[in-house]
C-alpha cells in the first residue's frame, strides 16, 4: 500500500516527505533538496523533523515488537500514536544499526516474494516495504540493485552453465529473468561467460550486413548462441560496447 496521503506544516505530503528522505538519506544538503524541486531551508528543516524524533523507551520497545510481529507499517504508525509509517521506518533502521542487523542478507522467500512485488509495482520501493513490514524501502532497493559481487557472480555463473539460462536466472530469484539478460549484456557478457572481442563484434556486424540469419551467424562464432547474437547486435546498434 502507497503512503498515506496528507500534508504537514511544511506542505509536503507523505510521499513528499519519502522522496525527500530516500532520495537524500546520507547527503541532506542544500543542492540535494533543491534538486528534488524542495526550497532547500524548508527541506532541510523537514528532513531534521523527521530524522530527529525523540522515542520514549516505551515507544521504542512498541516498534521493535512490532516490527518482529512483521505487522503493517501503517498499523505500526497506527498503533504508536503521533507518528508516521517513515517516521516508524527511519526509526527501525537505527535500531537495526545499533545491533548490527541492517542490511542482513534477504532470504530466498523474500527475494521471491520482492521480485513478485517489483513485477506487480515496478520501482516503488515504500510499496515494497509495506508488504514487508520488516524490511525498509532503502533495503529493498538495494537488494533489487545489481551489486559488485553479484556481477561477479553472474559472471561465475555463466561460465559454469553454457547453454541453460533458467539455472542462472533462479540463482537470483529477486530479478526478472529479462533484468539478469539485461545485466549480462550490459557486462558485455555470454552464456559462455566471456566478453565479446572486438573481431567478434565485426564478424558479427558483418555477417548481419549481408543479411545472415542469426542461426548461421551463431555458427560463425564459436561460443556464442543464436540469442547472445542477436542481443549483442542490438547492443552494438545502441553504441554499447562495453
Amino acid at each position: 500500500m502507497a503512503p498515506n496521503k496528507g500534508t504537514n506544516r511544511y506542505g509536503y505530503t507523505e510521499e513528499n516527505d519519502y522522496d525527500l528522505y530516500w532520495s537524500t538519506r546520507g547527503n541532506p544538503g542544500q543542492t540535494a533538496f533543491f534538486d528534488l524541486g524542495y526550497r532547500a531551508e524548508t527541506g532541510v528543516a523537514r528532513y531534521k523533523e523527521l530524522t530527529t524524533r525523540e522515542w520514549t523507551d516505551e515507544e521504542e520497545l512498541q516498534l521493535a515488537a512490532y516490527v518482529e510481529q512483521r505487522l503493517p507499517w501503517n498499523e505500526i504508525a497506527e498503533r504508536i500514536k503521533n507518528v508516521t509509517i517513515l517516521q516508524c521506518q527511519i526509526r527501525t533502521i537505527s535500531q537495526r544499526e545499533a545491533i548490527g542487523l541492517m542490511n542482513t542478507p534477504f532470504s530466498e522467500a523474500e527475494k521471491k516474494r520482492l521480485r513478485t512485488l517489483n513485477e506487480m509495482h515496478p520501482s516503488e520501493y515504500a510499496t515494497f516495504a509495506d508488504q514487508m513490514p520488516h524490511r525498509t524501502p532503502f533495503e529493498c532497493q538495494k537488494c533489487l540493485e545489481w551489486s559488485r559481487e553479484q556481477d561477479r557472480q553472474l559472471e561465475e555463473y555463466l561460465g559454469e552453465r553454457t547453454g541453460a539460462w533458467h539455472h542462472i536466472e533462479r540463482r537470483f530469484p529477486e530479478k526478472k529473468p529479462e533484468d539478469v539478460r539485461k545485466r549480462v549484456d550490459d557486462l558485455g557478457l555470454s552464456l559462455s561467460g566471456r566478453t565479446w572481442t572486438p573481431a567478434e563484434d565485426e564478424n558479427l556486424m558483418n555477417f548481419r550486413a549481408i543479411g545472415q540469419p542469426w542461426w548461421q551467424i551463431a555458427t560463425s562464432i564459436p561460443g556464442r548462441s543464436a540469442d547472445a547474437c542477436t542481443r549483442r547486435h542490438t547492443g552494438l546498434e545502441r553504441g554499447d560496447r562495453k
